[in-house]
């Protein structure tokens, strides 16, 4: 089957480039908006689709190096286990075999696929604070998760066990985001003049 050549538009890589920037938090939606000339809304909508092809195209090579792998280990697996009279990966009697292989795997494959966790979870946490500029809120849930997890974990236990960000690490992104997005203070209501007697 010959290679078939994928090309993008110069737009279109300004505007993965730029979806990356809002993803790194480089820029905001509204500059990205303003620049690229669209609406905040279209950007709004450009990063969900570039959020969501990003964790799709992960988790799919995921799958694709799980399956190599698979395909690589079930001999080894069939020695490890002396299963006797399985003719190959089609044979359905090689399916204990198999499950282990996928076991193991996703075991191993755990750290990864909680860091995708992690990162989805922190766009959620942005987004958050982002339209409803409620860091406090936020945070104090957040406390409330103490309870029955660790605030500041190690970072190899983050990495290890942790589908979502420490609650420390949340807490301190909402409170950084707090600071560097005041909200405006209420302007005085001028008091009323005395009446005239």
């Amino acid at each position: 089957m010959p290679l078939a050549l994928l090309t993008m538009s110069r737009q279109e890589i300004d505007r993965a480039e730029w979806m990356l920037r809002v993803r790194e938090r480089r820029a905001t939606q509204a500059q990205v908006a303003e620049r690229l000339g669209l609406s905040v809304r279209q950007v709004e909508r450009l990063y969900r689709a570039y959020k969501a092809g990003g964790a799709a195209a992960a988790y799919g090579l995921l799958a694709l190096v799980g399956f190599f792998l698979v395909d690589r280990l079930f001999p080894a697996t069939l020695r490890i286990l002396g299963a006797r009279g399985v003719t190959g990966l089609s044979d359905p009697a090689g399916l204990p075999a198999v499950s282990i292989l996928f076991a193991v795997m996703g075991l191993l494959a755990t750290p990864i696929t909680n860091t995708f966790s992690r990162w989805q979870e922190a766009d959620a946490d942005h987004f958050s604070v982002e339209h409803f500029n409620e860091p406090d809120g936020l945070a104090k849930a957040l406390v409330k998760t103490i309870e029955y997890r660790a605030d500041s974990p190690s970072k190899l236990e983050e990495f290890i066990f942790y589908d979502h960000p420490s609650v420390g690490s949340r807490v301190r992104a909402m409170m950084d985001w707090k600071a560097a997005h005041p909200k405006p203070e209420p302007s005085a209501v001028p008091a009323p003049a005395p009446p005239k007697s």
